[in-house]
């Protein structure tokens, strides 16, 4: 279902596309779409207002292209070359991240693509635009999947703790605590 935040639409599949249109929509003003292949969809487009759209690596066809740049929508195109899709609508699933681990290569899964890829040296404009992007649509996605929840992070480990000088050690009964709060 497209999440209205505000005045915002979110249309992150192709299934909230549809339901909009199928429900009547004839503008397309405040809608962010995400990551959504709108190629088969050229006819919907055509009889949309686009005026106010942001469309964040959506396929379209080139007339459908045309009418929403001449419309007033904005058009993000999709990044090359990146081992992610900074526009995604979701989190990633376990099962994305470490597809083809089974065949025993980590270094080829796309977690370790990603963190290698995060790990490059340099301060490209591209590359520091698709980090902030996929940044964003992670952390959006993130609170969309948490709201309404009280949840606690935590990241390193004892080893990264010990490392840093004067850190002192956490409590051992820090995990069980954080299971009752």
């Amino acid at each position: 279902m497209p999440r209205v935040s505000g005045p915002t639409v979110e249309v992150e599949t192709l299934e909230d596309f549809d339901k909009l249109v199928a429900g009547g929509a004839t503008s397309m003003r405040s809608w962010r779409v995400q990551g959504v292949d709108l190629r088969a969809r050229t006819d919907q487009l055509l009889q949309l207002a686009p005026q106010g759209a942001i469309l964040l690596g959506c396929p379209v066809g080139g007339q459908a292209e045309g009418h929403l740049r001449a419309g007033g929508a904005l058009l993000f195109p999709s990044i090359p070359e990146l081992p992610f899709n900074p526009y995604r609508g979701g989190l990633y699933s376990p099962e994305e991240l470490y597809d083809g681990l089974d065949a025993g290569h980590y270094e080829l899964t796309p977690d370790a693509l990603i963190y290698a890829w995060t790990r490059e040296p340099g301060d490209d404009l591209a590359h520091a635009v698709a980090r902030a992007l996929h940044d964003h649509a992670i952390g959006d996605a993130l609170d969309e999947r948490l709201h309404g929840s009280r949840v606690v992070g935590v990241m390193g480990g004892t080893p990264c703790l010990a490392s840093i000088a004067g850190m002192p050690k956490p409590p051992a009964s820090a995990t069980g605590s954080l299971g009752r709060a």
